[in-house]
C-alpha cells in the first residue's frame, strides 16, 4: 500500500492547502483536487468505474427512469463527437433515443438522474463517496508512485476531509491487523485525531491514547472488538503510533543484562551491585530488575521471543541473587 501518497496527502489537510496534486506511477496518472483541506474529486488518465454503476448499486433509483438517464448521457456525448445532428441519425439507426430531458443536458450525470426522479440526493451523495473512497484505494494501491502539488484555486461544497478519507482507507487496509501493544500515541496521531470523524469505540481510544496510555491500555475490554482494533492500525500505519519510552527502556534493561550473561559477569556485576554488597542488598537489586524485566511486565502483544528471552534472563538473576544470599 503506498503510504507515501497518503502520507502527502493528510500534510495537505492538515495544512488546508488547496490545489491539485498530482500521482503517477508508471503508466498511471491521477489527480486530486484539494479545496482547504478537503478531497474535492479525483480523477485518472484512464477512468475505473463510472459513476452510473455506482448508482445503480443503490437502493431506490426507478430502473426505467435511470436507464433513460443514462442513455441520454451517451446519446449526448455520441452528438459531441459525430457532429450536430448525429444524436438523431443514431435514433433514425435504433442507436439510442432521443432525450425528452432537452433543457437539463447542461447537468451532470448525477444531478440529471436526481432532476428527473431516477434516484435521490442521499444515494447520489453515497454513490460519489464510494466512488471516491474506491478512486483514492486504487492509487494507494500503485508501487512506487511520485507525487507533485500545485497550488490551484478550487472551490467545492460538502466534500469530505482528507483525513477521513485517508482514514476510512486505513481502516479498510487494517480488519485484521494485530496492534502493537506497547505503542503510543505520536504527534502525527495526535493531529489526525483532534480533526477526524471518529464512531463512539474510537472516540474512546482516541481520549486514552491522548491520556498518553499505551495501545494495551486504550483498548481496554475492547481489545477484542475489531473497530477498535481496526482503528489503531490504521492509526500505525499513518505513523500515528510510536514505541513507548517505558518499553523501549525495558527492552534495552533485557538486551544489557542478555549480554552481560553471555559475556560471563559476576553475580555482582548482573545485579548491578558493587562487590562487597551485602545479601540484602542483592535481594532489593532483584526485585528493582525484576520489575523492568519480568515476562509479566511486558505488555500484550510483545512478541514471544522477548518474552522467552525474558525468562531466561530472569532465570539468571535469581541463581545470582541466591549465590550472594548464600554466601553471605
Amino acid at each position: 500500500m503506498g503510504w507515501m501518497v497518503a502520507r502527502a496527502m493528510l500534510t495537505l489537510g492538515r495544512g488546508r492547502a488547496s490545489g491539485v496534486l498530482r500521482v503517477r506511477a508508471g503508466q498511471h496518472t491521477a489527480s486530486m483536487a484539494i479545496s482547504e483541506g478537503r478531497l474535492a474529486s479525483v480523477e485518472f488518465g484512464t477512468g475505473p468505474e463510472p459513476l452510473s454503476e455506482r448508482i445503480s448499486r443503490e437502493a431506490g433509483p426507478d430502473a426505467r427512469k435511470r436507464d433513460e438517464g443514462l442513455s441520454s448521457d451517451s446519446s449526448r456525448r455520441a452528438d459531441t463527437a459525430d457532429g450536430p445532428g448525429s444524436r438523431e441519425r443514431r435514433h433514425e439507426r435504433g442507436l439510442g433515443p432521443i432525450p425528452r430531458e432537452r433543457s437539463r443536458e447542461g447537468l451532470p450525470l448525477g444531478e440529471r438522474l436526481v432532476a428527473m426522479g431516477a434516484t435521490t440526493e442521499e444515494a447520489l451523495s453515497r454513490a460519489l463517496r464510494e466512488q471516491m473512497m474506491h478512486r483514492v484505494r486504487l492509487v494507494l494501491s500503485w508501487r512506487d508512485p511520485s507525487c507533485r502539488f500545485s497550488r490551484e484555486s478550487v472551490h467545492v461544497k460538502d466534500a469530505p476531509t482528507i483525513v477521513d478519507v485517508v482514514l476510512a482507507v486505513a481502516r479498510a487496509e487494517h480488519v485484521a491487523s494485530e496492534p502493537c501493544h506497547d505503542a503510543v500515541l505520536t504527534r502525527v496521531g495526535d493531529a489526525l485525531i483532534s480533526v477526524a470523524t471518529l464512531s463512539p469505540t474510537e472516540a474512546a481510544v482516541a481520549a486514552a491514547l491522548r491520556r498518553q496510555c499505551t495501545v494495551a491500555e486504550a483498548l481496554g475490554p475492547t481489545d477484542s472488538c475489531v473497530e477498535g482494533r481496526r482503528f489503531v492500525g490504521a492509526l500505525a500505519s499513518l505513523g500515528g503510533l510510536g514505541p513507548s519510552k517505558i518499553a523501549g527502556r525495558r527492552h534495552s534493561v533485557l538486551l544489557q543484562k542478555r549480554f552481560a550473561l553471555r559475556r560471563g559477569a559476576s553475580d555482582h556485576a548482573i545485579l548491578d551491585l558493587p562487590t562487597d554488597a551485602r545479601p540484602r542488598a542483592a535481594r532489593g537489586a532483584l526485585r528493582r530488575l525484576a520489575r523492568a524485566i519480568h515476562p509479566d511486565h511486558f505488555e500484550r502483544g510483545t512478541p514471544a521471543s522477548i518474552r522467552r528471552i525474558s525468562g531466561e534472563v530472569m532465570a539468571e538473576l535469581v541463581e545470582a541473587e541466591r549465590r550472594i544470599a548464600k554466601a553471605g
